[in-house]
């Protein structure tokens, strides 16, 4: 009788994930990743978002993660120069371990060091990132295995591919249920995009909210389904071309129609003619050490549990923002805001409106505004400022926020001293409730967001200069 193949049982689920299977999918995987993260960054470059980093004014942070400062326009320079060639390091497959740690390291700073760029794409790149360099897909068709060729292999356990392919179905699946809201379904939210862009036409709006809602929550079992496999990337090509079309989105929609790959046989690529020379023959790398099980338990429960904890929130999580991130909410709210900031000396009585503008810019300004977790980060450098000058401080925001188009509305407790405030990830008790009528337009939101705009002061009399401008030393 020969050995088995697999250093383990030869039945049970183990058994199942620990089976060999060809890793020519996750090659080209590897190459194109690598390839479309570099893209992406030259893409961010291009639209001016160093400066997001590089400014001398406020950085806003995520909960736990204050230490992690931007390193000014030299460091950030370095930064995006590192990550955009490791990249493509990554992609041809040169000193791979190496050059994959970077490209980690260089995602997970862009996304650490300024919380108002996240982005759901950035947090995905971060995580795809992580796997590409735990996991060794620079076995074939890359630079390293060709100069040791003792170390080639043209197969992988089975339980690396599951698990690209249920990252990119948690994505799918939870993106689809966050349109599962009445804002999306009855067409408000593609209503509101294609207006702005001026591609609305009748009833298209209608077609284009649910054909993504179907897309998004059918696509992965169309992949799965060997006899709807092909019809399904047909129509993931021609959605995710309409969203470059429409949308632009960067290197994302490319990078969505890459990992449908992943559900087509795992030799496809050794069928194209352009592919097929890359590969070699190698032997079988398990990979697998006894504490992988776990960990990967800990990282599924942990990728279900994140996105679905904004329901343990009172408030909808577009509106106070609790549990937004991380939780694959796509294009499913737009969101206006605009606060003032009253810091008031206890001592005194003495009183300063400032506004916020000068310390930051228009982008974080944007987000500032409808984010309380924001707002209470800048209420708490206001007051740690003042402090430095000797001075106890009591900051109040004014803020609204006019979330898809609804009229503006209060968003926090005006009269809640923020400087008192903790931060954590328990629900805000000064976080207002939302109220609002679903009989208005989207027109005539915004006609109403206008109007309440003019009301409210573009830039408020920074009275008590001296103390305003030591806040900018």
């Amino acid at each position: 009788m020969s050995k088995p193949i697999l250093p383990c049982r030869n039945s049970g689920m183990m058994a199942y994930f620990r089976r060999p299977v060809d890793l020519a999918s996750l090659v080209f995987f590897r190459i194109m990743a690598g390839t479309l993260l570099s893209i992406e960054l030259l893409y961010s470059l291009s639209l001016g978002d160093l400066r997001e980093y590089s400014h001398s004014g406020y950085h806003f942070h995520y909960q736990w993660f204050s230490w992690v400062k931007p390193l000014g326009e030299q460091g950030m320079t370095a930064i995006y120069a590192a990550t955009i060639c490791a990249g493509f390091f990554v992609a041809v497959g040169f000193f791979y371990r190496f050059m994959s740690g970077v490209l980690f390291l260089g995602y997970l700073s862009l996304l650490l060091m300024e919380a108002t760029q996240y982005v759901n794409h950035l947090y995905l790149y971060v995580l795809i990132s992580f796997w590409l360099m735990l996991l060794p897909l620079h076995r074939n068709g890359s630079l390293d295995a060709r100069m040791s060729p003792q170390y080639r292999s043209n197969q992988l356990p089975l339980w690396i591919l599951h698990l690209f392919q249920f990252q990119i179905a948690v994505v799918y699946f939870f993106a689809g249920v966050a349109k599962l809201h009445p804002d999306w379904l009855s067409g408000r939210m593609m209503n509101l995009f294609l207006t702005t862009r001026g591609l609305n036409h009748g009833d298209l709006y209608q077609y284009m909210a649910w054909g993504g809602l179907l897309f998004d929550l059918c696509i992965i079992p169309l992949l799965i389904y060997r006899r709807t496999r092909i019809p399904a990337f047909i129509i993931a090509i021609g959605f995710h071309l309409t969203n470059v079309a429409m949308f632009g989105l960067g290197s994302f929609p490319w990078f969505a129609l890459l990992s449908c790959t992943l559900f087509m046989r795992p030799d496809w690529p050794r069928k194209m003619p352009l592919l097929r020379n890359i590969f070699g023959g190698g032997k079988y790398a398990t990979s697998t050490s006894r504490i992988t099980p776990l960990f990967l338990c800990l990282y599924v429960g942990l990728q279900i549990f994140v996105p679905l904890r904004q329901h343990l929130y009172p408030h909808d999580a577009g509106w106070s923002e609790e549990g937004h991130n991380y939780s694959w909410r796509m294009k499913t709210r737009t969101k206006r805001g605009i606060v003032r900031y009253t810091v008031v000396n206890l001592d005194s009585g003495y009183m300063w409106k400032i506004d916020p503008s000068s310390y930051m810019t228009e982008t974080q300004l944007k987000d500032l505004a409808g984010n309380p977790e924001f707002i209470l980060q800048f209420a708490h450098f206001l007051r740690d400022s003042f402090r430095k000058r000797g001075m106890e401080v009591a900051v109040y925001a004014d803020a609204r926020a006019s979330l898809n188009a609804y009229p503006y509305e209060t968003l926090i407790d005006p009269s809640r001293d923020l400087a008192r405030e903790e931060s954590g990830i328990l629900p805000y008790a000064w976080i207002r409730k939302r109220v609002f009528s679903s009989e208005y337009t989207a027109d005539a939101g915004y006609r109403a967001s206008r109007n309440e705009r003019r009301a409210f002061p573009r830039n408020a009399r920074n009275d008590g200069a001296p103390a305003v401008q030591a806040l900018h030393q």
